[in-house]
């Protein structure tokens, strides 16, 4: 824009405030950005909490959309999982049938969701469901082998009912 343009447009907007009665004097600027705003860490925090929780409600039954789990070695190994994917070690739950193993694993997992991780994602199936889903004859080829690249590289896999 030309200078002599900005002085003439900034006299005409002066004397447009003055006749609507506006106060055109210059207030605080705060620079601080606010936790409810883009840009401030607690609110991108926040998204990706909601983020990875609406990841696992889209995939996980109903009824362990609350699981929690207050095991110390599961809560040890969401908090390894949730510091670095790549790095935690394999977790394996055993026990009767009914003693909470699916309840604390999906706990586990909503643990890791509830830290808002940078990338989220886990999948969750049955051994069998799996077995059948990957079992030739049954699909396309196609099918097959995406399943397969996708429980190879999610950084969670929930393996339920092994034996």
């Amino acid at each position: 824009m030309n200078t002599a343009i900005d002085t003439q447009f900034l006299a005409r907007l002066a004397r447009i405030t003055r006749e609507k009665g506006l106060d055109a004097t210059p207030g605080p600027v705060e620079d601080d950005l606010h936790p409810d705003l883009p840009g401030h860490p607690a609110y991108h925090h926040r998204q990706r909490i909601n983020a990875a929780l609406t990841k696992f409600e889209s995939v996980t039954p109903p009824r362990y959309l609350t699981a929690s789990t207050e095991h110390p070695k599961v809560c040890d190994w969401a908090d390894q999982v949730e510091a670095d994917v790549t790095q935690a070690p394999s977790l394996m739950l055993w026990g009767g049938t009914g003693t909470g193993k699916t309840h604390a694993a999906f706990g586990a997992v909503r643990r890791i969701a509830l830290t808002g991780p940078t990338r989220f994602g886990f999948l969750a199936t049955t051994f069998p469901d799996l077995y059948a889903a990957l079992r030739p004859g049954t699909g396309n080829d196609d099918e097959r082998e995406r399943l397969m690249r996708r429980v190879l590289t999610v950084p969670v896999l929930l393996l339920d009912d092994l034996g």
